[in-house]
């Protein structure tokens, strides 16, 4: 499992990425940096192997200075970082089991920005095993587990579309949601050990302001209040029919974060592993 935490006083409090094993022991401490530091992990996701990271490393909050994002993959027991060069600004990673690859989501280069059949945001793929990077033309980069489909949730602006891989073709109007659950989703991801399962935890879109109406003012959160939410219904639907499969009861927040063979599921009884009804 790996998370981001913040540690340290208020007005020096920095974030790095923990990695632990099934007994909760930190195995690595990676990418420690401040909350507004130069460079920092900005994303990551389990890839390649049971023990190795794919992570985004760029500016973290509101930097001075900024600097360019780069990628690596990370052995989590060695602590050896391997860059991932030629690369126009990686903003989004994910891991592709079927083939075997990093899909990458860049800033378009200078060259190719208005250049008509061209991505606004270019996905490339890694191939790990051949070490050979391509431009594609995906919209996005995360992939079902059986590389029929794929998702993308903008970078700039809430969203998400869903696609068939085989031609590009927008497959989001067939999925049996409100559109608003799918724009506002609180977090959507492929079910692992599933086909092309997809799981939308339900979200809601923040409140308007009224004109003239004050912004209302940060809150702390408060570090007893439990972040678990054991009672939170989840919605599987098969990418294929766009039907609905299976609703269950449980917190995921800590299950994308694993490279588990299928979907950790906090629920009042402990942890299970839960592979939605197909």
């Amino acid at each position: 499992m790996a998370f981001i935490e913040v540690v340290g006083p208020v007005g020096a409090r920095k974030q790095r990425l923990v990695v632990t094993d099934l007994s909760g022991r930190s195995v690595r401490l990676l990418g420690e940096s401040g909350l507004y530091g130069e460079r920092g992990i900005r994303e990551y996701t389990w890839c390649c192997s049971s023990d190795q990271l794919a992570i985004i490393t760029g500016v973290v909050g509101e930097a001075v200075r900024p600097v360019p994002e780069s990628l690596y993959v990370v052995d989590v027991q060695a602590g050896a970082a391997h860059p991932i060069e030629g690369l126009p600004g990686p903003l989004q990673v994910a891991w592709a089991a079927f083939d075997s690859s990093l899909y990458i989501k860049c800033e378009p280069p200078p060259e190719a920005r208005g250049k008509p059949g061209i991505p606004r945001s270019p996905v490339y793929r890694y191939h790990v095993p051949s070490g050979r990077i391509a431009l594609t033309m995906h919209r996005g980069v995360s992939f079902s587990p059986d590389g029929r489909y794929y998702f993308d949730v903008p970078t700039e602006e809430p969203g998400f579309r869903l696609y068939r891989a085989s031609d590009d073709q927008d497959m989001t109007n067939t999925l049996e949601l409100p559109a608003e659950q799918i724009e506002w989703g609180y977090e959507r991801g492929w079910v692992p050990g599933t086909k092309h399962v997809l799981i939308f935890i339900p979200g809601s879109p923040p409140h308007a302001r009224m004109p003239g109406q004050r912004r209302e003012p940060a809150r702390r959160i408060d570090p007893n209040a439990p972040q678990l939410y054991p009672d939170r219904w989840n919605v599987a639907l098969d990418a294929e029919t766009g039907q609905i499969v299976d609703r269950f009861q449980g917190d995921l927040g800590a299950g994308w974060k694993t490279n588990a063979p299928a979907l950790p599921v906090e629920r009042r009884s402990g942890v299970e592993l839960v592979r939605p009804r197909p």
